[in-house]
């Protein structure tokens, strides 16, 4: 909330809640909150780490849509492995060597295919994303129901820009065209 200068609204967590489901029911109060104060009508969360919690998130955030991009997986461990190096204080701890960042992708896709049967999950290859970016998001508009508009083909790198933070440099390409490279 400072990162986003609505400090003001850190008084909707208890300081000491009685319980982790409660704070967690806090969050997406705020979270809803945020998004109808901007004109939205849905937020989006995208933090890699949050696969493991999916159980969790399912149980705690009512409707929730999931969308799941897999990559390949070389180009996967690559990026582990590079952003490691890069920033070791943010990525260590995530991947220590190749080996952890294989088994790393390795799991996280596991994780992925277990969901892939249940109707509020969406799976989808990045190579495929990045091929038929029309088609593809079509059919990702529908999933979470909203309308698709072409503008979300040339606008994204400029609502992308309003989504990293300054710390977060490893994001800097986000803003540029979307390509498998």
């Amino acid at each position: 909330l400072r990162a986003i200068d609505r400090p003001e609204r850190l008084q909707a967590f208890p300081m000491f809640p009685p319980t982790v489901g409660q704070y967690a029911r806090s969050f997406v109060k705020l979270l809803d909150c945020l998004t109808l104060e901007q004109g939205k009508e849905i937020w989006l969360e995208k933090t890699t780490e949050h696969l493991h919690w999916l159980h969790y998130i399912e149980k705690t955030v009512p409707q929730v849509k999931i969308i799941h991009i897999l990559r390949n997986g070389a180009d996967v461990v690559a990026s582990i492995y590079e952003l490691s190096e890069k920033y070791p204080k943010r990525w260590k701890k995530c991947a220590d060597g190749i080996d952890d960042c294989i088994n790393r992708w390795l799991g996280d896709v596991e994780i992925s295919r277990s969901y892939a049967r249940k109707p509020n999950h969406f799976l989808i290859r990045y190579e495929d994303l990045v091929a038929h970016p029309h088609i593809n998001l079509e059919q990702l508009c529908q999933f979470i129901g909203i309308d698709f508009e072409e503008r979300m083909l040339t606008d994204y790198g400029a609502t992308s820009k309003q989504l990293v933070r300054e710390r977060e440099i490893w994001k800097t390409g986000v803003t540029a065209k979307v390509e498998n490279t």
